[in-house]
């Protein structure tokens, strides 16, 4: 009996070590059959285990059977049994019970075949085509399982199998398919989806696959799965972006704002400074009383008088009617932030929806304000600007029935708008306060600009003169002036006299600012010829004084500025060599001190005007000079060539001289660039060819090409030059 015990205690931990490695197979064997990544270990663990398996199957049925316990060995015969049918039968191998990773893609072959026999039963693809379509996952099944893996593997497989379904729809409504059409589709998207799980299970920190999957299966309106990948992937990827999204998924195409106000909380919870998100729940919760107001709406239209009464009483205690729910987040938000930019963005937000969703809410929002930040100007251009807005909202709520009650809604919203500006500029005048209601002023003279407005030109134009006595205007605000009062009195010459003497003022007052000074040139070279002394002079001291240093935070203005001038020079026929003069000195310049970026760009320009005033050979010498000069920027040789060509059009006795400079300056290119540029070598062996006549020059130019450039260049050069000689032939 104590015998019998013992083996029974023996065999029941066998049987547990048994549990153990049934379970532990179980889990690589699933692992196996969906992991693209490593079947090489997975088979090599299922390998690990399959002898001591055999053993203690071996040594559980002994004991089983000494201690004559035979419905327990009838429970392990039907184990063993249907092990060995796994090891010989249903499972891959290459000697046996062994696991082979080779063999596993055959799985996905097989299943491949009876999907696309499914194709071929309905003529859907042909025969060929099918074998194609193997040939290209049996390709694919193989890149996947390479030992260094590549994402661009996974992606092109991802576009394969997705194009494929594409061309399944389009022939299933061309041949008018609807019985199994589903079945048919199912097997494909299910290999789809799959597919995404492999990739995002090896490239889960890439963003974009995540999203793609996402696009995805919402085409095909998988709305719970979506939900599903969501939630993972911001377990991995807790972006505040990604939440907003996720949300609005929900409240969108899920139609579930409960679900969405939970993932916008959620949320908040762990990015609470997060602007954007509580902005976004600002507007969610504005957007759920718009939905509800407007259900109401279409409500009434079906209720008796009894019943819409008592359901409008009800809904005006209603805190989402009302919208007391985006009240309470705006004053967590502001709890939270309570930087004026911030605040001025629910306002914002606000003036999106009609007049009678977010009055309540946005008056509520304005008093807040008003106590945190009533003596600042910025405050009071928001509350002037948000007078204005309330027009368009009542206009979006369809407030007004004709055109009549929409330009008096829009007038009303003027004059008041103008009341509210005109107190806070007597109370703060400060140049700050002045810049928000002239920018007002001009946005609604231009947006209404008629015959009609004369006099309130007339009334900005003389404010403007008599802040700028003051020193009330910001720079802001003098551009627009000057852009109005050019654009009003561009035929008057008197005003612009006056206009010539307000932009010399303006210089005087911000010396320092380029930007400033490029706005004034870019006027300045507007006015006529007989200004040429006067605004000659002032490009003249801008050169001299304020365009001398640069860096990188002003070098683009300074380009710009120098472009201004030496096009209006050109175009008002300067004295050659004083042009040059100017162009040498600053040359030398920019070669030494200036940004590279400053040099590349005026580099080619010097040259092209030393062609157009001095001819080709003052070009060639200036060339010869710099061409070695840092920076070397291919711009120079390629306006170079430019100028050669076109010297090579003038006929006379040095048309050999011409033709060998032009080579020379691709020979130039070449030293410098031909590592790394297909194109030069593709240009110059079609100069050699047609116009020097040379083939053999070609030739050599063809294959000192392929010696000098890179493999992943020299190919994108034989494709080029593939297309060069089919055209040639035609």
């Amino acid at each position: 009996m104590a015998i019998n015990v013992t083996l029974f205690g023996f065999a029941l931990l066998d049987t547990g070590a048994l549990l153990f490695l049934s379970i532990y197979i179980l889990i690589t064997l699933s692992d196996l059959d969906c992991d693209y990544l490593n079947p090489i270990q997975c088979c090599d663990r299922l390998n690990k285990w399959i002898i001591p398996e055999l053993i203690a199957h071996g040594t559980n049925i002994c004991l089983i059977l000494l201690t004559s316990r035979w419905f327990l060995l009838a429970i392990n015969l039907a184990m063993l049994f249907y092990l060995i049918y796994n090891f010989y039968i249903s499972l891959p191998r290459s000697s046996m019970c062994f696991y082979d990773p080779s063999e596993i893609h055959v799985r996905v072959f097989e299943t491949s075949i009876l999907e696309l026999a499914v194709l071929e039963k309905y003529h859907l693809f042909k025969s060929s085509e099918i074998k194609t379509i193997l040939g290209k996952r049996r390709e694919f099944e193989y890149r996947l399982r390479k030992v260094n893996k590549n994402k661009d593997d996974f992606l092109q497989y991802l576009a394969y199998e997705e194009s494929l379904l594409k061309l399944i729809r389009v022939r299933c409504d061309k041949l008018e398919v609807e019985v199994d059409r589903y079945e048919i589709e199912y097997s494909f998207i299910e290999h789809i989806k799959k597919l995404f799980e492999f990739t995002i299970n090896k490239f889960k920190s890439d963003i974009s696959i995540w999203l793609s999957y996402v696009d995805f299966v919402k085409n095909q309106k998988m709305y719970d799965l979506v939900s599903i990948i969501y939630f993972r992937m911001l377990q991995i990827h807790n972006k505040p972006w990604l939440w907003i999204q996720y949300a609005k998924f929900e409240f969108e195409e899920k139609a579930s704002s409960q679900t969405a106000r939970k993932i916008m909380l959620k949320a908040i919870s762990f990015h609470p400074e997060s602007k954007v998100i509580w902005l976004e729940y600002f507007k969610f919760e504005l957007l759920y009383c718009a939905k509800i107001r407007k259900r109401f709406k279409l409500f009434l239209k079906f209720s008796d008088e009894k019943s819409t009464t008592e359901w409008s009483d009800k809904q005006s205690k209603d805190n989402i009617w009302n919208g007391k729910l985006a009240l309470i987040v705006y004053r967590h938000a502001i709890n939270r932030n309570d930087q004026f930019d911030f605040a001025a963005n629910f306002i914002d937000i606000c003036n999106r929806f009609d007049y009678e969703t977010t009055k309540e809410v946005k008056q509520s929002i304005i008093d807040d304000l008003k106590i945190r930040f009533d003596n600042r100007e910025e405050f009071w251009n928001l509350m002037a600007m948000n007078k204005y807005e309330e027009y368009k909202q009542k206009l979006r709520g369809n407030m007004a029935e004709n055109d009549d009650e929409k330009l008096a809604i829009k007038k009303n919203a003027i004059i008041e708008t103008v009341e509210i500006f005109e107190k806070a500029c007597i109370r703060f005048d400060t140049a700050l306060m002045w810049e928000f209601y002239l920018e007002f002023r001009f946005k609604d003279l231009l947006e209404n600009y008629n015959n009609n407005t004369t006099d309130q030109a007339s009334e900005i134009l003389h404010l403007l003169e008599t802040l700028w006595n003051v020193d009330k205007i910001t720079m802001k605000i003098f551009q627009q002036w000057v852009r109005f009062y050019y654009t009003c009195f561009r035929s008057n010459q008197l005003a612009m006299q006056r206009l010539q003497h307000l932009l010399l003022d303006s210089a005087e007052r911000w010396p320092n600012d380029l930007s400033l000074h490029l706005f004034i040139g870019s006027f300045m070279a507007k006015f006529p010829s007989e200004n040429q002394k006067i605004v000659q002079k002032y490009f003249d001291d801008c050169l001299m004084k304020k365009f001398t240093h640069f860096d990188q935070n002003n070098a683009s203005i300074g380009m710009d500025f120098w472009e201004l001038y030496i096009d209006w020079s050109l175009k008002n026929k300067l004295q050659a060599q004083k042009i040059l003069k100017i162009i040498n000195d600053f040359n030398n310049q920019i070669l030494n001190h200036c940004p590279r970026k400053m040099s590349e760009y005026f580099k080619p320009k010097i040259l092209a005007i030393n062609y157009h005033l001095m001819g080709i050979n003052r070009t060639r010498a200036y060339y010869e000079k710099n061409k070695s000069v840092s920076p070397i920027c291919k711009n120079f040789f390629l306006k170079m060539i430019e100028i050669e060509k076109h010297s090579l059009n003038e006929e006379d006795d040095q048309q050999q001289q011409r033709q060998q400079s032009y080579a020379n300056v691709y020979e130039d290119l070449i030293h410098y660039f031909g590592n790394d540029d297909a194109q030069i070598w593709i240009d110059y062996i079609k100069y050699a060819m047609y116009d020097m006549g040379d083939i053999v020059k070609s030739t050599n130019l063809y294959q000192k090409a392929l010696k000098c450039l890179p493999s992943f260049i020299c190919n994108d050069f034989l494709q080029k030059y593939a297309l060069f000689q089919s055209s040639s032939l035609k």
